[in-house]
């Protein structure tokens, strides 16, 4: 069977009957909202899902045995009355096809249901699927504007696609002032805005398409809006995105502005490694520990690296210590990179890795090190690993 529908009122019943009867070829639409959908015996040829949870009253939890109990078909949809936009990011997180509120539009839902079966969440893949390797998706914020984000992400990318031999993604979720793609002198990617606004646009030829390839294996999402263009990004959109790079790519590396803790929190959610780079400043440690709070609070059980950059050794004025540092954020620093402007603004002003330009500095052997603990060389390293690991270069900025 194509598709199962569960609705709970006349209107909505008709609407999706000339849905599935125009659609597929077989189909069946059947009164009693969510309690009939929970009753329900599915068959394993069931494609398509619909349900009407109006009748629910704890919409999250009888959402999540819909989606438990039909969890070998393509696409779950959900259709309401609550006007809700953190329960439509809750139900898409938890792997729903869309959420839509009364009154409903039978082509939009005909065009979520067909989005999501191209893109299935781990939670709705077949075995084959599940069971293929998938990209690590590594999420990089900064405590502050300055704090070295992007060259941490473009060097980090380049060494992960040309010494460990890896197919990388960097994206830019900066469509304004995103500069990866002047620190890698590459041509902004034509439709990155359309595919961050609208899920019926991402599909894997689009992406590819959008994708703009710096060497063989490494690639970028980059955009040069105009100020002109608010873009909105739509969250089911950016989750589409990133599952379908996951399907081809080794690594995703996002570098995003603090904005995306509020605006797409789900970059959080889903990275496997949460890294937030921050100076050794007051105004960085202020900015530093409300960060951590949020990410601990929306992505609790994520791995989150602390990386200290532009630090400077001795006692310097207007600089921390890591000690005090790290007991004002309770957490340990992961890797502390030595300030380097004369590696890092040359290699910005070429358009070049620094990791190119300036291999064996100080500052690339400590990306290095950072690349070494993302792509588990030597084994997933546990904080005293870490902390042996750059014991001897701490020791200088104590």
């Amino acid at each position: 069977m194509n598709c199962v529908a569960f609705v709970t009122d006349v209107e909505t019943r008709v609407s999706l009957e000339a849905l599935v009867s125009n659609y597929w070829s077989s189909g069946i639409v059947l009164e009693g909202g969510s309690k009939a959908a929970l009753l329900y015996t599915p068959s394993k040829d069931i494609k398509y899902v619909i349900v009407d949870v109006s009748d629910a009253k704890n919409i999250k939890t009888t959402c999540d045995l819909i989606l438990a109990k039909f969890s070998g078909a393509q696409g779950v949809l959900f259709i309401g009355q609550a006007n809700d936009v953190a329960l439509y990011r809750d139900l898409i997180r938890a792997g729903a096809a869309d959420y839509v509120v009364k009154p409903i539009n039978s082509e939009e839902i005909y065009t979520s249901l067909i989005t999501s079966s191209k893109h299935q969440t781990p939670t709705q893949s077949s075995a084959s699927v599940s069971n293929k390797k998938q990209a690590k998706l590594i999420t990089v914020i900064g405590a502050r504007g300055g704090a070295g984000t992007t060259s941490l992400v473009v060097n980090a990318g380049w060494i992960l696609a040309n010494t460990h031999k890896q197919n990388v993604v960097l994206i830019d979720m900066d469509v304004h002032f995103g500069t990866i793609s002047l620190a890698l002198d590459a041509k902004p990617s034509i439709g990155f805005k359309d595919a961050l606004q609208d899920p019926s646009r991402v599909d894997i030829q689009f992406i590819e398409g959008a994708l703009v390839k710096v060497t063989p294996t490494l690639s970028i999402l980059a955009a040069e809006e105009s100020m002109r263009d608010y873009v909105v990004f739509n969250d089911n959109s950016t989750k589409l995105l990133i599952e379908t790079l996951k399907e081809n790519k080794d690594y995703i590396i996002i570098d995003t502005p603090r904005s995306s803790l509020v605006r797409c929190p789900q970059l959080m959610m889903d990275a496997d490694y949460v890294v937030l780079v921050s100076e050794l400043t007051v105004p960085s440690l202020r900015d530093t520990v409300t960060i951590l709070n949020q990410i601990k609070r929306i992505a609790a059980h994520k791995n989150i690296i602390v990386v200290a950059n532009k630090a400077r050794p001795g006692i310097t004025s207007g600089q921390l210590s890591i000690k005090d540092f790290e007991s004002q954020i309770d957490t340990k620093i992961a890797i502390v990179l030595p300030n380097a402007p004369e590696v890092i603004e040359k290699a910005l002003n070429d358009g070049k890795a620094a990791a190119i330009l300036a291999p064996k500095s100080k500052v690339i052997g400590e990306i290095n090190s950072f690349c070494d603990i993302i792509h588990n060389k030597s084994k997933e390293l546990d904080t005293e690993q870490q902390s042996k690991s750059i014991k001897g270069f701490l020791g200088r900025f104590k």
